[in-house]
């Protein structure tokens, strides 16, 4: 189904306010890379104060920019007037399934895989706190959903922290255009 700028293939995730598609560029010269779109639930789609929350994901998703953050590829609204948000696609698995596979399995996890997500996910958090404007303001981002199903890892070992539809950003701006609490 064509979506925006791309072609939704199968929907890989539902969450309270949104769904995951896996997609791919609708661009006939464009490359068949995949990516995931996310987009709002039908319920939300009259919702201002849900499309409000999920524009602001994407504009504070994309202020961080980090090898263990998700990469936004870009955002906007599809022709039905539906917002999106297009980023990279991680090939492997979240760590939900990977903690209810080692459970399944009499398990668990490895020492050092543990080491290695907790390393991981504390470089991406890093970034995301440090995260700043592009004046050079911090932003005082916190993301406030880190989970299991919110670190994905692929299958060549990285590791990205995603989904920042609830993080806050305790920054604000005023009239003046100076920082404020918020």
């Amino acid at each position: 189904m064509k979506f925006g700028p791309y072609f939704l293939e199968s929907r890989l995730a539902v969450g309270g306010t949104a769904e995951g598609y896996l997609a791919h560029s609708a661009a006939p010269d464009a490359p068949p890379t995949k990516v995931i779109v996310k987009r709002l639930l039908p319920d939300f789609l009259a919702d201002d104060e849900a499309r409000t929350m999920f524009e602001r994901e994407a504009e504070l998703h994309k202020l961080v920019q980090h090898e263990n953050v998700v990469t936004v590829l870009g955002s906007g609204i599809a022709e039905n007037g539906e917002p999106f948000l297009a980023m990279e696609y991680i090939d492997g698995g979240d760590g939900f399934r990977l903690l209810r596979r080692i459970r399944q399995d009499g398990r668990t996890m490895p020492l050092a895989l543990a080491c290695h997500v907790a390393r991981e996910v504390l470089r991406a958090l890093v970034c995301v706190h440090a995260a700043t404007d592009a004046n050079g303001t911090p932003l005082g981002i916190v993301h406030r959903d880190v989970t299991p199903s919110n670190i994905y890892l692929s299958k060549d070992g990285r590791l990205k922290l995603g989904d920042f539809g609830i993080a806050r950003t305790l920054m604000a701006r005023s009239a003046s255009g100076s920082a404020v609490l918020k």
